[in-house]
């Protein structure tokens, strides 16, 4: 990375975390949350806002830990672009299949989709490293657990909501994805 990247590196989660608890702090999180009906009237914003705001601010402060957390544990995730293209394309991914895919689904909000993405993307990126097997294997049995028996227990509460497992579900589709577009990419050009 060069030397504006590294910097780069340092000042995007404390962007980012700032952004979310401005955010959470400042806005009416009906204006910028998923919402089919909004959607239908070609508020296409709420694809990317619905996922940095939150139903409180205990939800939004266990999401920026989250986040602040997996960029901590895989450093291969913080390259400004790197970072912002999984934030983007999983925002997008998640936003438009919970919306088309899911119509039981009508209000959305929360980062923990996102969380996912960055989760199983940087799984990819680490793949032949013990952590990376491990990641993989935490992914791949929460997301079966979720998707058989539904949330773990606690997660309701600590979201102050109802959990949207179709999120985390397609958190880490997207997520794997970008992983293995980027490890194509990076092998591309080493040749």
């Amino acid at each position: 990375m060069s030397e504006r990247d590294n910097r780069l590196s340092l000042i995007l989660p404390l962007s980012l975390t700032v952004l979310m608890l401005l955010l959470q702090q400042a806005a009416d999180n009906q204006l910028l949350r998923l919402d089919v009906n909004a959607l239908q009237q070609g508020q296409i914003w709420r694809l990317l806002t619905a996922h940095w705001v939150h139903a409180s601010m205990p939800h939004a402060l266990l999401n920026l830990a989250s986040l602040l957390a997996i960029l901590w544990l895989l450093p291969e995730l913080r390259p400004p672009r790197r970072l912002l293209t999984v934030l983007l394309v999983s925002s997008l991914w998640i936003g438009l299949i919970l919306w088309r895919w899911y119509p039981h689904i009508r209000l959305y909000l929360g980062f923990s989709g996102v969380f996912y993405a960055l989760l199983a993307c940087g799984t990819v990126l680490i793949w032949s490293s013990p952590l990376g097997r491990l990641l993989a294997l935490f992914l791949l049995l929460k997301v079966i657990w979720e998707q058989t028996l539904g949330p773990i227990p606690f997660s309701a509460s600590l979201s102050d909501g109802k959990v949207a497992i179709e999120a985390h579900l397609h958190g880490v589709t997207s997520g794997l994805l970008v992983g293995l577009l980027i490890r194509r990419n990076n092998q591309h050009l080493r040749l």
